[in-house]
């Protein structure tokens, strides 16, 4: 455990150390629990509220969806059933998205930003009338949009998400 006098001197000023020992109190480095209400702040007096973090679908290398207390992050999904149109890839996954969303509290009108991988750019039309469809035209995320090589050759689209609570 690293004392909170120590890392006081380490940061040099009470102001720096105080967002410091907040950021590792939250990852747990401090002893003290994620899902803990509340911990003291390194000699400031003030109340330090860390976030909780639930895991959705978690596996041994990773989780579907993350969400803390503002924010929900979705793994890259793929097509549950894959088949040779990428239209109906798309739809598979934004279907996906939605349950997920809806699952940590969130909808497509949160979306933050939005990576789209595209085994060949020739897709990019066809995916985008159903992300055009899927989308909430009043609050359009940032997103990108590439080409690249997905984990397997039957796997023609790819989604991750963010989006706030």
């Amino acid at each position: 455990m690293i004392a909170k006098r120590q890392l006081l001197q380490y940061i040099g000023s009470a102001a720096g150390a105080a967002g410091v020992y907040r950021s590792m109190a939250a990852l747990g480095m401090l002893g003290v629990s994620s899902t803990s209400a509340a911990s003291q702040g390194p000699g400031d007096g003030k109340e330090v509220t860390t976030m909780t973090i639930k895991r959705h679908d978690a596996g041994p290398r990773m989780s579907q969806a993350v969400e803390t207390d503002t924010t929900v992050y979705l793994a890259g999904l793929v097509a549950s059933e894959p088949v040779a149109d990428p239209k109906a890839q798309a739809e598979q996954i934004l279907a996906k998205v939605d349950n997920y969303l809806a699952r940590c509290g969130s909808d497509k009108s949160k979306v933050l930003s939005a990576q789209i991988w595209l085994a060949n750019m020739a897709y990019f039309s066809a995916v985008n009338e159903v992300w055009d469809a899927w989308i909430d035209a009043a609050n359009p995320p940032a997103r990108a949009c590439v080409e690249s090589k997905l984990v397997a050759p039957q796997y023609m689209v790819e989604i991750m998400i963010v989006a706030a609570k």
